[in-house]
């Protein structure tokens, strides 16, 4: 039963890799739309995904719409390496790699360093209104004005977004890695004969 779930998901990949991509891109669109047309204000940005929650089970699963984006785009980051994987190894060269290597890297390391100071920054709110005895509301929609007090962020929607960047450059770094590995390994066999 679970090993023709598996070659299910294995032969459509491809379309839950677009379909992912399509809804976790729709949401995206579709709040940042919202608030380009001043149905929402704009900012602090990305506060529109993260203010309301979307029902699915009345009192057991509800989500925010940020939420729901970051895990449809990563299931669209790793449907599309799951499928692109026998094409990068028969025609990718070392070269490709390692560029994809450079930039997911990179992406770790800026991706990181945002997640871990969204999460320094936030605890340091809430602690901030707590012992001023000022928490009223929703602590989800606190929002970060450095750089710039004219374009504040959310802080929920900033760092769920550089969460799903860091977990992407991650999970694309160790798919580019097994798959040079195995042109590796397919290279040194086709020697051997």
């Amino acid at each position: 039963m679970l090993g023709r779930l598996v070659d299910t998901v294995l032969k459509l990949r491809k379309y839950i890799a677009i379909a992912s991509t399509l809804i976790s891109l729709g949401l995206f669109i579709y709040y940042i739309g919202r608030s380009l047309l001043g149905l929402d204000p704009l900012y602090p940005f990305g506060e529109n995904m993260v203010s309301i929650e979307i029902v699915f089970i009345p009192n057991v699963i509800f989500m925010k719409p940020i939420t729901i984006a970051v895990i449809f785009g990563y299931l669209a980051v790793l449907t599309t390496l799951s499928h692109i994987g026998d094409y990068a190894v028969e025609r990718w060269s070392e070269k490709e790699f390692f560029i994809i290597e450079i930039f997911t890297g990179m992406l770790m390391f800026i991706s990181g360093y945002e997640i871990l100071f969204n999460f320094t920054l936030w605890s340091a709110m809430i602690a901030s209104i707590t012992t001023s005895g000022t928490v009223n509301g929703n602590i989800d929609l606190l929002y970060n004005v450095f750089p710039n007090p004219d374009t504040p962020w959310n802080i929920v929607f900033a760092t769920k977004i550089f969460y799903l960047m860091f977990l992407s450059s991650i999970t694309s770094f160790y798919y580019v890695n097994r798959w040079k590995l195995l042109k590796r390994e397919i290279k040194g066999d086709k020697q051997e004969k």
